[in-house]
């Protein structure tokens, strides 16, 4: 049915919601925390935390069409799979816990909050992985961090190896010495 492949074609477009409404209660559980009365941004934070789940809901949704088509697969889309469903879940956990308590306790809010982030961007780089590749993070970036971020350095290459008409003097001459040398 091709109904369902264009509705799976917006889960980039509202995977991006929930994202943002958890970063936004993430950052108001710590104002909250760090604020003089504790509980001030109770409802706001309930708020967040409700839209994260229908809008996340709605992403999982999306996910799972997408998944349907069989553009991607391996492990990657299923760890993607499993943490985006987690983190919509905790977050669910989270909202339903918060609006059922009488009593405001920030301690677990802070705790859930930290694992939700944590698993909130281990997901979105699998799903960066997914739409742009494994080497879109580690492409460009500095030689010292690119075994950090699973890309390896540019490998040297001996300009007495090459045809003259081969040589990229920037690449092959001077961003070895300054990655070597400056950064």
């Amino acid at each position: 049915m091709e109904l369902d492949i264009f509705i799976a074609r917006f889960h980039p477009l509202i995977v991006h919601l929930p994202i943002g409404f958890l970063i936004l209660g993430i950052v108001l559980e710590v104002l909250d925390r760090l604020g003089k009365e504790k509980g001030s941004f109770r409802l706001a934070i309930l708020w967040t935390l409700g839209l994260s789940f229908v809008t996340g809901a709605f992403a999982i949704l999306t996910g799972l069409l997408l998944e349907r088509q069989g553009l991607h697969g391996g492990d990657t889309l299923n760890s993607h799979k499993i943490l985006g469903i987690s983190v919509v879940v905790l977050t669910a956990i989270a909202f339903f816990a918060k609006l059922l308590r009488t009593s405001y306790a920030p301690r677990w809010s802070i705790g859930v909050a930290a694992v939700i982030l944590v698993l909130l961007s281990a997901t979105g780089h699998l799903g960066g992985e997914l739409t742009h590749g494994k080497t879109y993070l580690s492409e460009y970036a500095p030689a010292p961090l690119k075994p950090l971020l699973g890309g390896e350095s540019q490998p040297y290459v001996d300009l007495a190896d090459l045809h003259a008409d081969s040589v990229l003097v920037y690449q092959h001459a001077i961003q070895p010495i300054i990655e070597a040398k400056c950064v």
